[in-house]
């Protein structure tokens, strides 16, 4: 009777050993890559501070979902690298015309005037290549340029638009960092799929 009680015990012992062997927290990855570690971000483009906002808004965008655990770049299964390739500004016009009718003791008067702010609105457009590289492999799982852009509208307080082009970056930095995650996740299944 022992014998069998012993036998019994030793297969389901062995049964759980074998499922508990293939189990990984989280969500399960597509491919070999479980863990990645987000390099800092260089930056080519004249705004200053721009590829570290970067950086850190990708960061908090992995950290938020936990699909993939960010770890150290000796223990990282892939290598995220962020290269920040310009901010790119373009005017919405010369000058806009605009016409306005007033009455003057009852009479219709057309008087023709510059809108000044439109003429000073432009959009921003912030652009970075990102490769992620299996570490294991070398193989480039991807690699893709992004952009993001954003739409400045004057603001008579500040003193120039390069004042205003700096406060939008981290605007800019957020939606591109969501675009790149979105980008590599789609690399892990979504364990809400699996019930």
């Amino acid at each position: 009777m022992r014998t069998k009680i012993l036998s019994a015990t030793l297969a389901i012992c062995a049964t759980l050993l074998c499922a508990c062997s293939t189990y990984k927290p989280g969500a399960a990855a597509k491919g070999t890559v479980q863990s990645i570690w987000v390099a800092p971000a260089i930056n080519q483009s004249y705004m200053p501070q721009v590829a570290t906002i970067l950086s850190e808004r990708v960061r908090v965008a992995f950290l938020e979902d936990n699909l993939v655990r960010l770890v150290r770049r000796d223990v990282a299964d892939a290598k995220l690298e962020i290269t920040v390739l310009g901010v790119e500004r373009e005017g919405h016009a010369s000058g806009v015309t605009v016409v306005q009718t007033d009455e003057v003791n009852g009479v219709p008067v057309q008087s023709i005037g510059t809108d000044n702010g439109l003429y000073k609105a432009f959009d921003v457009t912030l652009s970075a290549r990102v490769v992620l590289t299996d570490n294991a492999t070398g193989e480039v799982l991807v690699d893709q340029t992004f952009k993001a852009s954003v739409q400045s509208t004057p603001n008579f307080i500040l003193s120039s638009s390069a004042d205003e082009e700096r406060l939008l970056m981290p605007i800019l930095a957020r939606d591109l960092a969501r675009q790149i995650h979105d980008a590599i996740a789609q690399r892990w299944d979504d364990p809400r799929d699996n019930g």
